[in-house]
């Protein structure tokens, strides 16, 4: 028996030597990208093009985090009363701020799937299907748009093979999408996975939907940010927009995704003739207002929660 209980507690401190060499690798990738990306940039040009920020920009950039955290809220209540109607507005909504803390240390925000442990009228694995529907929901989107973006994009020049592939991907994506509305072979398999009795046609769409609605609020507050440092067209940025989240979406590999979307904002917008200086700046403000922000609403709650166990 006492051989039993060291072998665990071997195993155990395995895993949790693991963990936490994965922890500061992340770290490390997202302190080397920073340095990297500043060092390029110029720390001189980051300096004065945040000094010139339009402030009115910058502010209705932090005043639309109010809809994007209400949108995750209302399509995160939906979700849960898909499984249980009882589910209170005050549930979800603790639930769903302390996943912003746990989010923030780890890469694309994949700590978020932790809200499922704060649900107390689910069982904690059909919270976690659910949580996994939500963000599956928001990548689908989030991958659909940015592909258009990238190959809409007359400024970054894909090479045949590579559009082709992004092309494929954008079509599986969007069908995907299309398959949630129009197909209710593809809605079962979808309830049987996230472990619903059903998931109606209007359920499917009024997921997507919402995600789309989050996906632009999101949207809408970095163009505002790139807006604060310089001019630029519509279109322009909404396409160079879509292909920073998209990178940043799919290179998940750094602390908070630090580095990885100031670099890519750096790229797509230096396509564009945007100031190096002024990209680095929106993507970290951007950072600032919708990571770091929600990051602190959802602290206490968290040590609160933590101190109760």
């Amino acid at each position: 028996m006492p051989s039993t209980s060291a072998a665990i507690a071997r195993k155990g401190l395995s895993s949790t030597a693991r963990a936490k060499l994965l922890f500061y690798a992340r770290v490390a990738v997202a302190a080397l990208a920073l340095m990297f990306v500043i060092r390029s940039t110029d720390p001189k040009a980051i300096l004065q093009s945040f000094t010139a920020a339009g402030r009115f920009h910058v502010l209705m950039a932090a005043a639309l985090l109010l809809p994007n955290v209400l949108l995750q809220m209302v399509k995160w209540l939906y979700i849960l009363r898909l499984a249980n109607p009882a589910i209170s507005v005050r549930a979800a909504y603790r639930s769903l701020v302390v996943g912003f803390p746990l989010g923030f240390v780890t890469p694309g925000r994949l700590g978020e799937i932790g809200r499922a442990l704060f649900i107390q009228e689910i069982s904690q694995m059909r919270a976690l299907r659910l949580v996994a529907l939500d963000k599956i929901s928001n990548l689908l989107v989030t991958v659909t748009m940015g592909l258009i973006g990238l190959l809409t994009l007359d400024a970054v020049v894909l090479s045949r093979p590579l559009a082709l592939a992004a092309a494929t991907v954008l079509c599986l994506t969007a069908g995907t999408i299309l398959m949630m509305f129009f197909s209710k072979r593809t809605r079962a398999r979808l309830a049987g996975m996230v472990r619903l009795n059903t998931l109606e046609l209007r359920s499917a769409g009024l997921v997507i939907l919402l995600s789309f609605g989050f996906y632009a609020v999101f949207a809408a507050q970095f163009m505002f940010l790139i807006r604060a440092f310089g001019h630029l067209l519509f279109l322009e940025n909404a396409q160079a927009v879509a292909s920073v989240f998209l990178v940043k979406t799919l290179l998940p590999f750094a602390f908070a995704d630090l580095g990885i979307r100031e670099g890519a904002a750096v790229y797509y917008f230096g396509k564009l003739a945007y100031p190096a200086g002024a990209a680095f700046n929106a993507a970290s403000l951007l950072f600032l207002i919708n990571v770091v922000g929600p990051a602190l609403l959802g602290l206490p709650i968290l040590l609160k929660a933590r101190k109760k166990r």
